[in-house]
């Protein structure tokens, strides 16, 4: 048996030597769309093959809704006080309980989120806040930094009470933990598989959310494969890789093609 890390650790469930069969890449023309559109959250929206254009609609109606909130609350204001009151108030009207393998439609339907879903809503906010962040990815974990007015914080999805992070020294050593592996699956608070696939360099990139929806399909990918739908998780995976052609992505496609 082996395991892999992705954004979460995963373990791969023992399969034969049979090969994934080539399937249609897109499971909708809705989904087809999205990648035309090159709309980082309606790619991310689409990935779920229940959500068609009306369920899109809706979505996006849900998230103007909680933007329109915040700005109200702050007129217009870019601060650090605005950024603390969209985490708190966004993790507790849309976040409501961790869960492996969730889509962005599933914590927007359901409450259910992981730290990508989390972190790519939080993403979102802040881009129609009109404040900059970076999204920061590690060997099984994504989080963002904000900056607003020459200040940084760090919002961590996964720690509903801590999450919000505004001391330089704090966001310095957070980042640092993932960086140097203080952090292990063991002692994080993301949830873990065992006997981890290392992969050939340390996760260390800051990337746009296109790419963290590339790794939604790669994680739904990693799924798919440890339920045994070999055709499923290569088609996944493929669109992974034409979202974020990543190190990560390319690794275990080769891992797929051996299988």
């Amino acid at each position: 048996m082996k395991s892999f890390i992705g954004i979460l650790f995963i373990s791969f469930l023992a399969s034969g030597t049979t090969h994934a069969q080539e399937a249609p890449l897109f499971h909708s023309s809705f989904e087809e769309q999205a990648f035309a559109s090159g709309d980082p959250i309606q790619i991310l929206l689409a990935s779920d093959d229940q959500v068609d254009h009306n369920k899109y609609s809706a979505y996006r109606d849900e998230i103007e809704q909680l933007v329109l909130k915040l700005k109200n609350k702050h007129r217009g204001d870019k601060s650090i006080a605005l950024i603390e009151k969209a985490f708190y108030y966004t993790h507790r009207k849309s976040l409501d309980w961790y869960e492996n393998y969730v889509t962005l439609s599933d914590l927007l339907q359901d409450g259910k989120y992981d730290c990508l879903t989390g972190t790519a809503l939080y993403a979102i906010i802040l881009s129609e806040l009109g404040v900059d962040y970076s999204i920061y990815e590690f060997d099984f974990h994504v989080f963002l930094v904000a900056s607003v007015n020459g200040d940084s914080v760090l919002l961590e999805s996964t720690d509903p009470y801590y999450g919000f992070v505004k001391r330089s020294d704090e966001i310095s050593e957070h980042i640092n933990q993932y960086l140097t592996g203080e952090v292990s699956p063991q002692n994080s608070n993301v949830p873990v598989g065992s006997n981890g696939h290392q992969y050939s360099s340390h996760i260390n990139n800051r990337i746009t959310l296109n790419e963290l929806a590339g790794l939604q399909y790669f994680n739904l990918a990693i799924n798919a494969f440890n339920q045994g739908e070999v055709e499923l998780a290569s088609s996944l995976l493929n669109k992974a890789n034409l979202l974020y052609p990543s190190q990560r992505i390319k690794e275990i496609q080769k891992v797929f093609a051996n299988r």
